[in-house]
């Protein structure tokens, strides 16, 4: 019994020992960490380290706590206004011009009287020098803006004793220059008679001195267009004439540039035409219009198509 009392001592006294050697000694405590009472890790980003090639470097851990769920994003928003119907940026002017003077792509649902007059001979209507003694009655019934478009029409009917009426507009006194370029973007009537024109003239003048002719087209030939200079009060001139393409079947861009002493037309982009006498040095307002018959255009027959529409895309002018 002594001895078996003896080993049970033993072993307790070894228990004990090593017991009390693992709780007090301090070198083996270098496997105890510190993050067990942190967040739950999520991710872990090893970052490289710099150093000299004689250097003996580690990566050490570093965790990194993520949010279990992101915030949401803050949303800038764009303050830039929406654009209204009738509203469009101002074009880009072209090579060697600085800037758009005039603009109107006819956006909206009607035609921006700060810029045109509609020509019309109703009692009290606007009237230019050289709308007198047309064989058209001119009425605002005639002139409309849609589908991006400005629309004159010619149409045959009896009205205040004539037989056709149709609509013009023009700038005198809302819009003038002198110098610079015009672009003018358009699909054109045709058929017998009929003759649409884009021109200038000076603003107020009973005769007046100058006259230029962006475009003028006889719808008998729809394929030729006539880009004329007037001075001297219509007394001389000088014409150019271009036959192409069939200037009714689609739209076409009609420009002139207009310099100190010269004058040259483009039709799509391409010189067609270039003046260097009478050219005006004054400042001329503009002229869109229908018109029948006359000398020029000849009358009506059984050919000509009513109703008749010129339909403008825009207008543009630069300095």
């Amino acid at each position: 019994m002594l001895k078996i009392a003896k080993s049970i001592c033993a072993v307790l006294l070894l228990f004990v020992g090593g017991l009390y050697f693992l709780l007090y000694n301090p070198s083996s405590n270098t496997s105890t960490t510190f993050h067990y009472n942190q967040p739950k890790q999520t991710d872990t980003v090893i970052p490289t380290s710099t150093s000299s090639p004689t250097e003996t470097t580690k990566s050490t851990a570093v965790t990194i706590s993520l949010p279990t769920a992101m915030p949401t994003p803050t949303i800038l928003h764009n303050n830039t206004p929406t654009p209204t119907l009738g509203q469009s940026p101002t074009p880009t002017p072209p090579a060697g011009f600085h800037s758009t003077i005039f603009d109107d792509e006819f956006n909206g649902t009607s035609l921006d009287i700060t810029k045109w007059n509609i020509e019309s001979q109703n009692p009290g209507g606007s009237r230019s020098c050289c709308s007198y003694n047309q064989p058209t009655y001119l009425t605002p019934q005639d002139v409309s803006v849609g589908n991006g478009s400005l629309v004159l029409e010619t149409e045959k009917r009896n009205y205040n004793g004539y037989n056709y009426t149709t609509g013009m507009v023009q700038t005198q006194n809302k819009f003038a220059f002198q110098y610079g370029r015009i672009d003018i973007r358009a699909k054109l009537p045709g058929t017998q008679s009929i003759w649409p024109g884009f021109w200038m003239l000076p603003p107020n003048e009973t005769k007046p001195a100058f006259e230029i002719d962006i475009m003028e087209l006889l719808g008998k030939d729809p394929h030729t267009v006539f880009m004329t200079n007037h001075w001297d009060s219509n007394s001389n001139y000088q014409q150019c004439q271009y036959t192409g393409p069939d200037f009714t079947a689609s739209y076409h861009v009609f420009s002139v540039i207009w310099q100190p002493g010269s004058l040259t037309w483009f039709i799509d982009g391409i010189q067609r035409c270039h003046i260097t006498q009478g050219v005006a040095n004054t400042s001329m307002y503009l002229l869109l219009d229908t018109c029948i018959g006359g000398k020029w255009g000849g009358s009506p027959d059984n050919t000509t198509v009513f109703p008749a529409y010129s339909s403008i895309d825009y207008v543009r002018v630069y300095q």
